[in-house]
Protein backbone atom coordinates (compact mmCIF):
# COMPACT_ATOMS: atom_id res chain seq x y z
CA UNK A 1 0.00 0.00 0.00
CA UNK A 2 3.25 2.15 -0.15
CA UNK A 3 2.35 5.49 -1.66
CA UNK A 4 -1.92 4.63 -2.00
CA UNK A 5 -3.53 8.58 -1.75
CA UNK A 6 -0.18 9.88 -1.41
CA UNK A 7 0.25 7.91 1.78
CA UNK A 8 2.96 5.97 3.56
CA UNK A 9 2.74 2.62 4.48
CA UNK A 10 3.21 2.72 8.14
CA UNK A 11 0.80 5.32 8.56
CA UNK A 12 -1.55 2.75 6.31
CA UNK A 13 -1.16 1.00 8.98
CA UNK A 14 -1.90 3.40 11.93
CA UNK A 15 -4.91 4.35 9.97
CA UNK A 16 -6.30 0.68 9.66
CA UNK A 17 -5.36 -0.55 13.42
CA UNK A 18 -6.87 2.26 14.88
CA UNK A 19 -10.14 2.23 12.78
CA UNK A 20 -10.27 -1.35 13.87
CA UNK A 21 -9.74 -0.62 17.57
CA UNK A 22 -12.53 2.50 17.42
CA UNK A 23 -14.96 -0.15 15.58
CA UNK A 24 -14.33 -2.75 18.11
CA UNK A 25 -15.06 -0.04 21.04
CA UNK A 26 -18.16 0.40 19.61
CA UNK A 27 -19.45 -3.24 19.30
CA UNK A 28 -18.30 -3.83 22.96
CA UNK A 29 -20.39 -0.97 24.26
CA UNK A 30 -23.71 -2.62 22.62
CA UNK A 31 -22.48 -6.24 23.49
CA UNK A 32 -21.19 -5.76 27.03
CA UNK A 33 -23.92 -5.91 30.07
CA UNK A 34 -24.55 -2.37 31.50
CA UNK A 35 -24.63 -1.85 35.05
CA UNK A 36 -25.44 -5.24 37.64
CA UNK A 37 -28.92 -3.85 38.62
CA UNK A 38 -29.79 -3.39 35.07
CA UNK A 39 -28.52 -6.54 34.32
CA UNK A 40 -30.85 -8.41 37.14
CA UNK A 41 -33.16 -6.47 36.20
CA UNK A 42 -33.81 -6.99 32.35
CA UNK A 43 -31.34 -9.64 31.79
CA UNK A 44 -28.69 -9.86 29.22
CA UNK A 45 -27.46 -13.35 27.48
CA UNK A 46 -24.63 -13.64 29.43
CA UNK A 47 -26.72 -14.10 32.82
CA UNK A 48 -29.51 -16.21 31.46
CA UNK A 49 -30.89 -17.77 34.51
CA UNK A 50 -32.18 -16.82 37.62
CA UNK A 51 -29.82 -18.10 39.67
CA UNK A 52 -27.26 -16.10 38.23
CA UNK A 53 -28.89 -12.89 38.29
CA UNK A 54 -29.59 -13.32 42.03
CA UNK A 55 -25.75 -14.03 42.62
CA UNK A 56 -24.93 -10.74 40.44
CA UNK A 57 -27.03 -8.63 42.93
CA UNK A 58 -25.16 -10.38 46.05
CA UNK A 59 -22.22 -9.71 44.85
CA UNK A 60 -22.83 -6.27 44.18
CA UNK A 61 -24.38 -5.35 47.78
CA UNK A 62 -21.59 -7.37 49.41
CA UNK A 63 -18.88 -5.07 47.72
CA UNK A 64 -20.44 -2.07 49.04
CA UNK A 65 -19.33 0.53 51.22
CA UNK A 66 -20.63 1.05 54.46
CA UNK A 67 -22.88 4.35 54.59
CA UNK A 68 -21.63 6.61 57.53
Amino acid sequence: MEGTHGISSWKWLFIIAGALAVALGVVMGFVLPSLPFGVARTGHFLFPSQQEKVALLARTEAGKPLAM
